[in-house]
């Protein structure tokens, strides 16, 4: 079979088309007969050294594919031969067949085309990941997507309205913003041609963009401009308790003591039953020693989560630290 080789490692005009063997399935694996594959941010890092996965040389580059099943080994269930499937491989997906781990194999979805399904897993995966296991969404609310022209962006801009968010997309050209209008983001800001700042103001909901811009570069443990974008967002929407919530977070991590604990005790004071509150509460006492301090909050969170056993044991633990000191 012919496959891109990565022989040395380099830039893609590197790469070499050659002639290897075809891959044989062992227990739990899968050949797929490659149909399409995508071409993602991680292929351009890996042939060049600079991924965190490290194949031994020469490798096929390219993690992400659609195609047929041609053979499956000894314990596989979930695949067949003639299956049409997506599959993320880390890397054998540029070649016309790839060998790839069973558990890693999904049946392409009815009326789904190769090309798109081979686009999908990565983008598409890595967006869902970010707005429904990372964060709390709820309809209404804006979406700031940076880099929003990417595969990731775009994904994010078309998940975004699906769950019903305001989608404010962000790029470096008036084109790119073009595609992602395409996509269904609702307005634009080209950060090339303006300060990002500016632009944020310029939209609704300035606050929850401060909002969500502070969450990305506390992330990004870019600490100093998340505690500024945060500062913001909960001057401009005062009465929310997660801001300030995040606010502390990000002043706690810069050991801005006094401005965290302020931000802290404002949370809990617009929500006193949030459990991420009360418990932040209680653990910015106990890591100071402040035990007297932190037994309310800890008998709180106690009191919302009775049935979880952490809590009662830093509650036990604080009381155990009473009981021997006076702090």
């Amino acid at each position: 079979m012919k496959a891109v080789l990565c022989k040395q490692f380099g830039p893609p005009e590197s790469l070499v088309l050659e002639e290897v063997p075809s891959p044989k399935s062992g227990a739990g694996e899968v050949v797929v007969t490659v149909k399409a594959a995508s071409v993602n941010f991680p292929d351009v890092l890996i042939i060049q050294n600079k991924y965190q996965v490290k194949p031994p040389l020469p490798f096929s580059p390219g993690s992400e594919l659609a195609g047929v099943v041609k053979d499956i080994g000894a314990g596989v269930r979930n695949a067949k031969p003639g299956d049409r499937v997506i599959a993320f491989a880390t890397y054998g997906a540029f070649a016309e067949e790839c060998l790839v781990p069973a558990d890693r194999v999904l049946p392409i979805p009815e009326g789904m085309d190769f090309v798109t399904a081979a686009s999908f897993l990565l983008t598409y995966g890595t967006s869902y990941h970010a707005l429904r296991n990372r964060v709390s969404t709820a309809p209404g609310e804006t979406l700031l997507v940076l880099g929003a022209a990417g595969g990731v962006g775009i994904a994010a801009i078309e998940i975004g309205k699906v769950l019903g968010l305001r989608v404010i997309a962000c790029a470096s050209s008036d084109e790119k913003l073009a595609v992602c209008r395409e996509h269904g983001a609702d307005d634009a800001i080209n950060y090339a041609s303006e300060d990002l700042r500016e632009g944020i103001k310029r939209t609704p909901n300035e606050g929850e963009l401060y909002y969500s811009l502070g969450l990305l570069l506390a992330e990004e443990k870019r600490l100093a401009d998340a505690a500024d974008a945060l500062g913001m967002a909960a001057r401009l929407m005062p009465q929310r308790a997660r801001v300030r919530y995040n606010l502390a977070l990000a002043l706690d991590r810069l050991s801005r003591d006094k401005e965290a604990e302020s931000a802290l005790l404002l949370a809990f004071q617009l929500d006193p039953r949030d459990p991420d509150i009360v418990y932040a509460a209680a653990a910015f006492y106990v890591q100071r020693k402040q035990w007297k301090r932190a037994l309310p909050f800890a008998e709180r969170l106690a009191e919302i989560m009775p049935n979880e056993p952490g809590p009662g044991q830093l509650l036990a633990s604080i009381r155990r630290q009473l009981d021997g000191s006076n702090p």
